[in-house]
């Protein structure tokens, strides 16, 4: 091959890649443009979120959690990124904080509704009776699980089931306050109260060692178990105990001890 030749097919040879790169480099301004077009497009109002939709808040004031929500949006996602677009909004994130932040929530559900909503679902704990200890007397209100869940006002009445807690111990909000044995036994003589005329009421005590059950009764005499105790075996011994040697002096008892089984304790005042 001459060196002429030679010459002429470098020339054509650099023009072609000339040609390549120039189509590269206008395949990627395209591109780039395109990209840019799109992500201006995602980014825009038109897909951040703007109505929020609240459901199932009762004890907590609806105003208060919106508020929470509104500055979870204002966030930033991967520092430049807003919380509140609708592409970078982390629903279960969203979700635990908010149960963090309102100890009344028992499960809460976000879900993006496309393309600026938000739904929030709250299941609130239900308030079953107050927990209370200490002296000045506190209360936390509590389900039926024993879950202490929000402040309670104090109550010298029995308007609602009422727990009193000797222990030395701190509970939290949130919590489990109280033992599932426990509030077996609370839930079991609660309910047996509303139809039993010789109890009516009920106040629980967990006695200081936390290992005795006493149940106050209206009429002011007590009904000790422990707290691994069978409510309804219970239950049906302490009938048997009023309806046969006690009977008329029920309201002059100090105590029936329920602790040992079949073996019933009872003792009038002075």
């Amino acid at each position: 091959m001459t060196t002429l030749a030679r010459r002429l097919r470098a020339k054509e040879q650099k023009r072609h890649q000339a040609q390549f790169i120039k189509k590269i480099l206008i395949v990627g301004i395209i591109f780039g443009i395109i990209v840019a077009v799109a992500a201006f497009f995602l980014l825009s109002a038109r897909f951040a979120i703007s109505s929020v939709v609240i459901n199932g808040a009762e004890r907590i004031p609806e105003e208060d959690i919106r508020s929470y929500v509104d500055e979870w949006l204002s966030q930033k996602r991967f520092i430049f990124f807003s919380e509140r677009m609708y592409w970078f909004l982390d629903g279960d994130a969203l979700a635990i904080g908010l149960k963090a932040a309102f100890s009344q929530i028992r499960q809460v559900s976000v879900k993006k509704d496309f393309p600026t909503g938000l739904v929030i679902a709250v299941d609130e704990y239900d308030g079953w009776g107050v927990l209370c200890r200490g002296n000045p007397e506190e209360c936390l209100w509590i389900d039926y699980e024993g879950v202490a869940f929000e402040p309670a006002p104090g109550f010298s009445g029995l308007i609602v089931p009422k727990i009193r807690d000797e222990r030395a111990r701190e509970i939290k909000l949130g919590e489990r306050g109280i033992s599932e044995s426990f509030m077996r036994i609370a839930n079991y003589f609660n309910d047996r109260a509303i139809s039993d005329t010789d109890l009516q009421s009920v106040e629980f005590i967990l006695d200081a060692k936390g290992d005795v059950v006493r149940i106050k009764t209206r009429a002011g005499w007590e009904i000790l178990l422990s707290e691994n105790t069978d409510p309804e075996r219970a239950y049906k011994n302490l009938r048997t105990a009023i309806d046969g040697e006690i009977k008329s002096r029920v309201n002059d008892l100090l105590y029936i001890d329920l602790r040992f089984g079949n073996r019933i304790f009872y003792k009038f005042r002075d």
